[in-house]
C-alpha cells in the first residue's frame, strides 16, 4: 500500500519533469533552428530580416529621444549660438533645457533672442552648482537620453553622428573630442579582469549623450560618495567622477573641432580647478576599483561589459556633412585592455601627470604618429591627408564606415582613396552589416558595383549594382584575413551624388 502511494507520487513529478523537459527542448530546437536560418545569409539578407532590423531601429530611436542640455554661466553668445543649432536640429532634439549657473542673472528667452517656445525650459539657479547642473539638468529631461556640450562648441559637424552612434550601444557614454584629447583619454583607461574593472575617461565638453538613467545614478554616487567634510569640494568636479563611474569605456570619437574665441571662461571661475581636478582624477578610480574588490559593495557598479564592442573602436565623424562614419579596430595603442592596472603603482594615471607631450611618456612616438595620420583625415574632404595604421596589418584588422542608418534606397554610391599597396586593396574581405553584430561577405565571386581605378587608388561603390540582398546595409567594412607586412592608408571616404 506504502509502494503505491509512494509510485503515484512520484510518478506525478517524473511526468511533470518529462513535460517540462519536451517543451524546452521543442522550444530550444525551433529557436536554434530559427537562429541556424536566418544567420546563414547566402544569398544576403532577406527582405523581412532586413523589416525587423528596421523595426528595432525606429523603436530604439522611439524610446530614446533627446533633450539638450546647455549651461549658461557669462558666455551668452554662446549660449544663444547652441540654442539655435538645437532648434535647427528639431528631427533630433523633442525638448532643450537651459540650466543658468549665474545667480545674478534671471535668464528669459528675451536674453536668448527668441520667442517663448514649448520646446525650451530655463531653469534659474541660486547658486553656481557647476558639473553637477549638468546631470541635474538631465535629470529633469522628459526624454531617456541627454545630449550636452559647451557653449563654446559649434556641435553641427558631428551632432548626428554621436547620436545615430549611440542608439547603437545607449547604456553607455558616447562623446567627441579632438585627437590629443582623444589619446589622453585612451592612456587614460583602466582594465583589470579579476574585479571586473574596465572603464576610461572621456571629457564631455565637446558633445556627448548619455542617458538620463546613466545621469542619476551619478548623481546618487555623488551624495553617497563625496557628501562628506572630506570631499565635498569635489561634488561640482562631476565630470572627473562620470565616466569612470560608469565602469565602461567610452564611445569615443575624434574628430575636427570649431572653438568659438568668446572671451568668459567657463563657470569654474576663480576655482582652483586643477588642484581639485587631480584629487578627482585619483579619487574617482579609488574609489570604483575599492568598491569592486569589496564584498560589501561589489554590486554597486556595474560589472557587465556593454555588448556592442563596435563602439569602443577609433572613428571620425565626416567633417563636412556628417552623413557617416570612419572607423577603425586598429587603435593607436596596442593592446589597450592587456596594458596591466595596480591601484598602488597606477594611481595617477588619469591625471595632467600622465599626458602623451610629456617627455616621459612611453606612447609619446605613437602619438606623434596619430596625430599626423589619424582618422579624422580619412573624411575631411582633403586627399592629402590620411589615415594610416601605425604598425604592419595583423590578420582581422579593418576599417570601414557607418552610413548611420540603415540604407533602405539600394541606391548609395561611395568612393574610397587609397594609398597603401593596390593588392592590398583588392585582397580585402568586404562585409557588410545592418545591426554590427550579423556581418555578410560580399561573394568573392560577384562583386558587381565595386569599380577599381588601379592608376589612380581609387574603389567606387554603387550599392544597387550589388548582388540582390547585399544591396540594403548600414554599415560596410574591408578585413584583412592574413598578416601583411604592410599597412592600411586611407586618404578619402566621399559619398557620391
Amino acid at each position: 500500500m506504502n509502494y503505491q502511494r509512494y509510485w503515484y507520487r512520484y510518478r506525478s513529478k517524473i511526468i511533470c519533469l518529462c513535460t517540462i523537459f519536451i517543451i524546452f527542448y521543442i522550444s530550444y530546437t525551433s529557436l536554434h533552428h530559427v537562429t541556424k536560418r536566418r544567420f546563414t545569409f547566402k544569398n544576403g539578407f532577406e527582405q523581412d530580416y532586413i523589416q525587423e532590423e528596421v523595426n528595432k531601429y525606429l523603436q530604439i530611436k522611439n524610446e530614446y529621444q533627446l533633450t539638450g542640455i546647455i549651461l549658461h554661466w557669462k558666455r551668452l553668445t554662446g549660449v544663444q549660438q547652441l540654442l539655435r543649432t538645437m532648434l535647427d536640429f528639431d528631427d533630433m532634439f523633442s525638448n532643450i533645457i537651459i540650466w543658468n549657473n549665474n545667480p545674478t542673472i534671471n535668464l528669459t528667452f528675451q536674453d536668448l533672442s527668441i520667442d517663448s517656445n514649448d520646446r525650451v525650459i530655463i531653469f534659474n539657479s541660486d547658486v553656481n552648482i557647476k558639473d553637477l547642473a549638468k546631470y541635474r539638468g538631465c535629470a529633469l529631461a522628459k526624454t531617456k537620453a541627454c545630449f550636452y556640450a559647451d557653449d563654446d562648441w559649434d556641435v553641427r559637424l558631428y551632432a548626428r553622428s554621436l547620436y545615430s552612434h549611440f542608439l547603437l550601444e545607449p547604456t553607455i557614454l558616447h562623446a567627441i573630442t579632438d585627437q590629443f584629447t582623444y589619446f589622453t583619454n585612451l592612456m587614460w583607461s583602466f582594465f583589470d579582469e579579476t574585479i571586473d574593472l574596465h572603464t576610461g575617461f572621456s571629457w564631455i565638453g565637446c558633445g556627448s549623450i548619455f542617458s538620463r538613467e546613466n545621469a542619476i545614478r551619478h548623481l546618487e554616487y555623488l551624495d553617497y560618495f563625496l557628501d562628506n567634510d572630506e570631499h565635498r569640494d569635489m561634488m561640482p568636479q562631476g565630470d572627473q567622477f562620470f565616466s569612470i563611474w560608469m565602469n565602461q569605456l567610452p564611445a569615443q570619437f575624434n574628430g575636427r573641432m570649431l572653438h568659438s574665441d568668446e572671451g568668459a571662461s567657463s563657470s569654474f571661475e576663480n576655482f582652483d580647478f586643477e588642484s581639485v581636478q587631480y584629487k578627482a582624477s585619483v579619487l574617482s578610480i579609488q574609489i570604483l576599483e575599492r568598491s569592486l574588490r569589496s564584498s560589501q559593495n561589489s554590486e554597486l557598479f556595474e560589472r557587465k561589459r556593454a555588448s556592442n564592442t563596435l563602439v569602443t573602436y577609433t572613428k571620425s565623424p565626416c567633417s563636412y556633412n556628417d552623413k557617416f562614419i570612419f572607423f577603425t579596430n586598429c587603435l593607436p595603442i596596442d593592446n589597450l585592455e592587456q596594458i596591466p592596472f595596480d591601484i598602488t603603482t597606477d594611481i595617477k594615471r588619469g591625471t595632467r601627470a600622465n599626458l602623451p607631450n610629456m617627455p616621459n611618456c612611453p606612447y609619446k612616438d605613437v602619438h606623434t604618429f596619430f596625430e599626423a595620420f589619424n582618422t579624422a583625415n580619412a573624411v575631411d574632404n582633403d586627399n592629402k591627408t590620411c589615415w594610416k595604421t601605425h604598425r604592419y596589418i595583423k590578420s582581422g584588422d579593418f576599417y570601414g564606415i557607418d552610413f548611420q542608418t540603415i540604407q533602405l534606397n539600394r541606391n548609395l554610391s561611395f568612393s574610397i582613396k587609397y594609398s597603401h599597396k593596390k593588392s592590398l586593396q583588392k585582397s580585402l574581405e568586404i562585409s557588410i552589416s545592418l545591426d554590427s553584430y550579423t556581418w555578410i561577405s560580399l561573394p568573392q565571386q560577384n562583386q558587381s558595383g565595386i569599380i577599381y581605378r588601379k592608376h589612380s587608388k581609387l574603389v567606387i561603390f554603387h550599392t544597387n549594382l550589388f548582388p540582390y540582398g547585399f544591396q540594403v546595409f548600414r554599415f560596410i567594412r574591408f578585413m584583412s584575413l592574413i598578416d601583411e607586412e604592410r599597412v592600411f592608408r586611407i586618404c578619402e571616404v566621399r559619398l557620391i551624388d
